[in-house]
């Protein structure tokens, strides 16, 4: 086996000794100097610039350079925690992984590297891409797989809620910590004590003596809420918990959280799901004539006026069944009630899209059961992964040169 690490530090010498032998000039050996070192692992200017031309060349969202930093920076925490755990990669298992990520982008090796060489991106610049998340499955595997267990009371609940709409009411407790500058290890102790209680009265103790939120004269005791209004990252975790129970500490900005669970309750409703939507969508080839068209938008019937009066415009409107619907259409649907619009504008043209309705018809088929666990499990996994990973970067030193 090949550690992923030690390919890096050969990679780097072997680079620093061609720039002696050949009299690189300082300009270019400066490429190669450390920009970032995180912990005990530097990242130099040429790996910063080759996964800016890396994101760049596959039109990854966002700047390409703090992209690349904040990639650069975790790549190094997750070889760190792989190197802690002795996880390691052969080269088989990376060749494999380029060739997965080729795949993906529905093109071949040869096909992916000529590309991404077109924009002056090297071979081990994606290499070292495809190895980080490799290694990072494995560390999480390793450390969190008995954790990410779903029981089959837990399958059941998910089950029910998916199967019959079932709605999951959560009531909690929070506890929110500064992390003050010089006291995070005295805060973190402090945390992983109190994710050991199981006592409500004694985890409002400890909510109105250290919680910096206005919760903690409640003794940080939070209302009623539906577990599908938490943040995402947030779901799964309480979704696992039995009353008394506490999370582990969640790392956020310059804090640090925990939640208790007191209680839980589901409510069953018919599950309404759309079968179909009313659609009507409005192109304007004047931009301006948006304006006018929204002084009198109501309904889908008003569009048929302003189609008739506006020069250059077109309207349609149709029942779509829902499985018909293409992905970026259906999301716009979504958060749209019924006579609602959005607008979306190109150089060539606006157009506004108004749900005119939905059609529902219930549904009793009953959800594959081993699919819904290894989605529950891949969930929980991610979550722990996601907070593990933010800790990680909470503990690191981190220097720019």
């Amino acid at each position: 086996m090949v550690s992923l690490l030690n390919k890096v530090i050969t990679r780097v010498a072997a680079i620093a000794c061609l720039v002696l032998m050949t009299g690189i000039p300082a300009t270019a050996q400066g490429l190669f100097s450390t920009a970032i070192k995180v912990n005990d692992q530097a990242i130099s200017t040429y790996e910063l610039r080759q996964r800016a031309a890396f994101l760049s060349a596959l039109n990854a969202p966002g700047n390409p350079r703090t992209l690349a930093k904040e990639q650069l920076i975790d790549d190094r925490l997750k070889i760190g925690a792989a190197r802690q755990l002795g996880v390691s990669l052969s080269q088989e298992q990376i060749d494999q992984a380029v060739e997965s990520f080729a795949q993906n982008n529905n093109r071949s090796v040869a096909e992916m590297l000529a590309i991404l060489a077109a924009d002056g991106v090297a071979k081990e610049t994606l290499e070292d891409f495809v190895s980080s998340g490799l290694l990072w499955r494995e560390v999480v595997r390793i450390k969190f797989a008995s954790q990410a267990q779903i029981s089959d009371e837990q399958l059941d609940r998910a089950a029910n809620s998916s199967a019959s709409g079932t709605s999951v009411r959560v009531l909690l407790s929070e506890i929110i910590m500064p992390m003050q500058p010089g006291f995070e290890n005295d805060v973190m102790a402090l945390a992983d004590e109190i994710s050991q209680i199981r006592s409500t009265a004694t985890f409002s103790d400890y909510a109105r003596q250290y919680s910096a939120v206005p919760t903690r004269d409640q003794g940080g005791r939070l209302e009623w809420q539906s577990l599908d209004k938490l943040p995402p990252v947030l779901q799964p975790i309480i979704f696992d918990l039995k009353p008394g129970e506490v999370t582990a500490p969640l790392s956020l900005p310059n804090a640090v959280a925990l939640f208790q669970l007191r209680s839980m309750q589901e409510g069953r409703y018919a599950a309404r799901r759309p079968s179909a939507y009313d659609v009507a969508i409005l192109t304007l080839i004047n931009a301006q004539d948006v304006a006018q068209v929204e002084t009198k938008l109501d309904s889908c019937d008003d569009l048929y006026a302003h189609a008739k009066n506006l020069s250059g415009t077109s309207l349609s409107r149709d029942i779509r069944q829902a499985s018909d619907v293409p992905s970026a259409l259906r999301t716009q649907l979504e958060r749209l009630d019924q006579n609602e619009y959005s607008i979306t504008s190109t150089a060539q043209q606006t157009t506004i899209t108004m749900l005119c309705s939905r059609v529902f018809q219930e549904t009793t088929e009953a959800p594959d059961l081993e699919q819904l666990r290894t989605g529950l499990r891949n969930k929980r996994l991610e979550s722990l992964a996601n907070s593990y990973l933010e800790n990680l970067r909470q503990d690191a030193r981190i220097i720019e040169k």
